[in-house]
């Protein structure tokens, strides 16, 4: 991690593939430990974070399923 970086960064890199990926922040958000609820924040040079792959991205949070279960 680079310095200066955020979550809007780190998601625009890793999620490039996918529509809007910077708004995809909340993802990489969501996968840590201890949740970041910030996305503006710079992050700490050395920091780890999980990320996960664009494809459990597309297959597992954006899959039919997943939506039908959440739907009312």
């Amino acid at each position: 991690m680079k310095q200066g970086e955020t979550l809007f960064s780190l998601a625009g890199r890793y999620f490039a593939a996918l529509p809007r990926p910077a708004g995809l922040w909340w993802v990489i958000a969501d996968f840590q430990p201890d949740p970041i609820h910030d996305p503006t924040l710079s992050l700490e040079v050395g920091q780890v974070l999980l990320v996960p792959s664009v494809r459990t991205v597309v297959e597992e949070v954006f899959s039919e399923k997943r939506r039908q279960e959440s739907a009312p």
